[in-house]
Parts: structure tokens; C-alpha cells; sequence
């Protein structure tokens, strides 16, 4: 009974450290999604200066964002 016990106080703490890497990890995600936005809307502005730069954010992980400029 003891081992079980132990085993389970075992699972809380790998189930714990699991979730804080998750949540680091998306944190460091959302804030590259937002450094790669700048950075789109900048090499727009550079290569586009009176272009519209648009940047979609994907939900999707296997689909990645999408950067696109309209040279007018």
C-alpha cells in the first residue's frame, strides 16, 4: 500500500512539472508570434513602403502564419 501511495505522490509531481513546461513553452511561442509579427510589418514597410503588409496568426501548429505585402 505504501508503494502505491508513493507512486501516485510520483505521478503528481511529473504531471505538475509537466504542465509548468507547457505553460512556459506556450508563453515563449505566443511571444515569438508576436516578435516574427513585427518583424513582418517591418520587412513589408521595407521592401513595400507604401504597400499593406497583413499578418495571419494560425492556430494551427502544422499550418504556421502567413506574412503577406500588396505593393500598390
Amino acid at each position: 500500500m505504501t508503494r502505491v501511495i508513493a507512486f501516485i505522490d510520483k505521478f503528481k509531481v511529473v504531471i505538475a512539472i509537466s504542465m509548468i513546461l507547457i505553460m512556459i513553452s506556450t508563453v515563449s511561442f505566443s511571444y515569438l508570434n508576436t516578435k516574427s509579427s513585427e518583424e513582418c510589418l517591418e520587412t513589408a514597410q521595407f521592401i513595400c513602403p507604401d504597400g499593406i503588409a497583413s499578418y495571419h496568426h494560425s492556430s494551427d501548429f502544422f499550418e504556421g502564419d502567413s506574412c503577406t505585402c500588396e505593393c500598390l
